[in-house]
This record gives structure tokens, sequence and C-alpha cells, in this order.
């Protein structure tokens, strides 16, 4: 941690510097900041993730990087569960990024939380090395927690078509008349 030479924001904020050494990593490397929580944390009261980023302007940076939370399932026999989240639209100035936990795709519920990441990875940031500055990490509670990646979405078109031919039977009906026999005279 370090004091931030902006001066934006106060006290230290953690200054997280990388580099890709190797031609190839710098095209498919990655690497990054993984904190452990032991013991595990219980992440099921809150819905968002918060976090102040800002890219290192001296230094360079790329405009995305990722947020990763992790648990071991404990119904698979202790196979790691990753949510992930790509932060996009890093700049120079602070910026406050809040992000539903719902939109962390990957993790089945958010009790025993192992692991916290930031992930940097060349592909997405370009450069070979570079720079930035994280500050005030935090789960909150809005009581707003939005959708989740695993929500079953249905198409408009399809609501729609539902909602017009009323019940099932009706809509089994259609389906059949326009399937025009197939498989069977196919």
């Amino acid at each position: 941690a370090a004091p931030d030479p902006t001066g934006a924001r106060p006290g230290r904020s953690l200054h997280l510097r990388f580099s890709f050494a190797e031609p190839t990593e710098e095209r498919y490397g990655l690497t990054g900041l993984r904190v452990s929580f032991d013991p595990a944390i219980d992440a099921s009261g809150f819905d968002h993730l918060a976090l102040w980023i800002r890219g290192d302007e001296q230094a360079g940076f790329g405009s995305s990087l990722k947020l990763q939370l992790q648990r071991r399932d404990p119904e698979t026999g202790g196979l790691l569960e990753t949510g992930s989240f790509v932060v996009t639209g890093v700049n120079k100035g602070w910026q406050r990024v809040v992000v539903p936990l719902g939109r962390l795709a990957g993790l089945s519920e958010w009790k025993d939380l192992s692991d916290f990441a930031l992930v940097i990875q060349a592909r997405r940031v370009g450069l070979a090395s570079g720079g930035y500055w994280i500050d005030d990490l935090e789960l909150i509670a809005t009581g707003e927690p939005g959708p989740r990646a695993s929500d079953r979405l249905l198409p408009a078109g399809k609501q729609a078509w539902e909602r017009e031919t009323g019940s099932r039977l009706e809509q089994t009906r259609r389906l059949h008349a326009r399937l025009a026999g197939w498989p069977e005279r196919a």
C-alpha cells in the first residue's frame, strides 16, 4: 500500500504492478493478486462487490481486468468454483466499480468464499507491464441484488407468443401444425 500520488484518495491504496517478461506471456500470460480468506467468509448477506480503481498513468495500464471470488464446493469433493467478472472502462481517474454478485458467473452460492483475486490477462491489457491503483474493496448490501448469471431468461417474442396462445394445449397444437408431421415424414 502506498499513498495515491494524485492525492485524490486519502490514506493509502493498493498499488498493483504487473510485468509480462517473456514474449509468450505478453500474449497469453496472466498475473495478478490473490487474497485467501482463513476462515472462509459468508457473503450470502451481501449483494454487491464494490471497489475504487484507476490505471497507473505513469506505468501504463489496460482498460480492463478480471475480478474473481472462489469457494470450495463440499458437494463435489471440494472442487473449486470460480465466479468472475471483467471490469471494463478503467482509465487514469478514480472510479467506483459496483458489481452485483449475481453477475459473477460460476458460483452456486455465496457461502464459504475462500479467495478473492484481481486477474490481469495479457490479451486484455495489451501491454508488457503496467499498474493499477485499488482502494476500498468491500462487500455491500443494497437490497437490490439484480439478476443472476444463472437466471433463466425468456425472449420477449416467446413470452408474447405464449400470452397470445393462452393454454399449453393450444401451444402444443400450433407447434405440431407448424412442424407439419416432422419427423415422421422427414
